[in-house]
């Protein structure tokens, strides 16, 4: 997918220096958090920490299928009109956009790996068991893959988007993990 290595090479550089910080923490939800993971590998002294949601780490069967779901379901125009209250004007291309790279065969070889043994900050990997765009075969990956710490969570009865569907599991989760970097600030600054 190089429109992720384009966001983590052109676009994060630019995020920083909007933010004038030095150190971020990361967090990204499905492709976002395939983002999130391949900035840390990039711009690892500037990466804290990541909390991945739902991230993908490879192209397996049911991730095809559920996009292939998906598009037909937003071939509808009463269902297209909930992507377009995201994406307004840009609702058809988002939708053609991903539905083509995810199913091109030239991508059918790309995975997360070799990004993730880059990372060396701690990463928090949340995923839902019953997440229709990729099976728990995706944190297990992830975790496996990491060249620095990991902690994950397979939350059982979710879907593809944790932090709606268990919002205050996910945000538990995510404070107890980011409590060390965010009390080291508190006493730093």
């Amino acid at each position: 997918m190089q429109f992720i290595a384009e966001e983590a090479e052109a676009q994060f550089p630019a995020i920083l220096k909007a933010l004038g910080s030095e150190q971020l923490v990361l967090l990204g939800h499905s492709v976002g958090g395939a983002m999130a993971l391949t900035i840390a590998a990039l711009h690892g002294a500037h990466c804290e920490a990541v909390v991945s949601l739902s991230a993908q780490a490879f192209v397996e069967p049911r991730t095809l299928e559920a996009i292939r779901a998906t598009r037909e379901k937003f071939a509808h125009a009463e269902q297209f009109q909930k992507i377009a209250r995201w994406h307004g004007e840009k609702a058809s291309w988002v939708l053609r956009a991903w539905t083509a790279v995810w199913l091109s065969p030239q991508f059918q070889s790309w995975t997360l790996d070799s990004q993730l043994a880059e990372i060396r900050c701690p990463v928090l990997v949340i995923h839902g068991d019953q997440d229709e765009y990729g099976g728990v075969e995706f944190p297990r990956r992830i975790a496996s893959k990491l060249g620095g710490p990991c902690e994950s969570a397979i939350l059982e009865n979710c879907g593809h988007v944790p932090h709606r569907e268990r919002t205050e599991e996910v945000l538990r989760l995510a404070r107890d993990f980011l409590g060390p970097y965010t009390q080291r600030r508190r006493v730093s600054d």
